[in-house]
């Protein structure tokens, strides 16, 4: 009997061995299977992630001439901006003598015509200041003409200062020209502009007039 029962217990003992073994074995078998698809799907997202950077780099190989294109644009721009600066500082003078002989020609009663225009000062060089403030030089304009009556040249004077270019006229004679049949008088001033602001013309078209008699 005891030897039987020995037989027994040991069988039992080896029977929970192979069942400890088994399970085991199955819990190291899952852990590897998940470890394999951890595996496999880093690798599936490395392949993705392999493919996408060959995209980008076939999608920047092919931008490049663009690139390179913009490149030289910007290049021939900057190149181009002192030529651009000048341009714009020429055309901003000239709008300023437009505008004032515009006004000038505004400023002058029936009947009364301009003889000769001057400058006084360097018409390509008008200093100016920033938007808003007012240049430390100015320039003038030198007029000569002739009007029927002296009171006509005064009345130009005062509707001189009318104008947004012109800041004011100093008379510097007028003289008898005509016959009693036609009377007439010749005068001479000198028609101090206003002080060109920045930006005050770079927008202005139609600016100026070919017609410099009022009849």
């Amino acid at each position: 009997m005891p030897s039987i029962n020995l037989i027994a217990s040991r069988r039992a003992d080896r029977q929970k061995a192979e069942g400890a073994t088994r399970t085991m074995i199955y819990f190291t078998a899952t852990e590897i299977g998940v470890m394999l698809i951890i595996l496999s799907c880093l690798c599936l997202r490395l392949v993705q992630t392999n493919q996408n950077v060959d995209q980008l780099n076939d999608r920047i190989e092919k931008l490049k001439p663009s690139v390179a294109a913009i490149q030289t644009l910007q290049d021939q721009t900057l190149a181009m901006q002192p030529k651009l600066d000048a341009l714009n500082t020429a055309r901003g003078n000239t709008l300023y003598w437009y505008s004032a002989l515009q006004d000038l020609t505004a400023s002058l009663p029936q009947g009364t015509w301009l003889t000769s225009v001057g400058t006084l000062g360097d018409p390509n060089n008008v200093a100016s200041g920033a938007t808003g403030q007012a240049a430390t030089t100015t320039a003038a304009l030198n007029v000569a003409g002739m009007a029927p009556t002296p009171d006509q040249v005064g009345q130009t004077m005062l509707q001189i200062n009318q104008h947004p270019t012109l800041d004011s006229a100093t008379l510097n004679f007028v003289q008898q020209a005509g016959d009693a049949a036609h009377p007439q008088v010749t005068f001479q001033m000198v028609v101090q502009l206003k002080p060109k602001l920045a930006g005050s013309y770079a927008d202005e078209t139609g600016v100026g007039g070919t017609n410099v008699t009022k009849s």
